[in-house]
């Protein structure tokens, strides 16, 4: 929370930033209240939970049409056998990323047991 005050001015302001919790809002806003902010001189702003709710909405009714959803499969399926191949080898991942152009990251992904 930000509250700032000009004292021997006719300005003051305050901003606060709330979140979902219960009671947080309420207590900003009497800190406001207690720095010498009026009522008037507050913006309060709320964001409802509707825009994850539409999103979340359409990914069911996508799912549902037998759309694909989220990220596109970034490794095709020969890379990632030939990495299992290499795997069983026992090479280092490091090799294994080097030749078949998967990222570490993604191999630890694809190649856990």
């Amino acid at each position: 929370m930000e509250c700032q005050t000009w004292i021997g001015s006719a300005f003051s302001s305050g901003w606060a930033a709330a979140t979902y919790w219960s009671g947080l809002r309420e207590r900003q806003l009497d800190a406001l209240s207690t720095a010498g902010i009026s009522e008037s001189q507050t913006y309060v702003d709320k964001k409802s939970g509707a825009t994850a709710e539409r999103a979340a909405h359409a990914r069911s009714v996508d799912e549902a049409a037998g759309r694909h959803i989220g990220r596109l499969v970034a490794h095709p399926a020969d890379k990632i056998e030939y990495a299992r191949l290499l795997k069983g080898q026992a090479s280092s991942f490091g090799k294994i990323s080097t030749k078949t152009g998967i990222p570490k990251t993604c191999l630890h992904r694809y190649l856990q047991e």
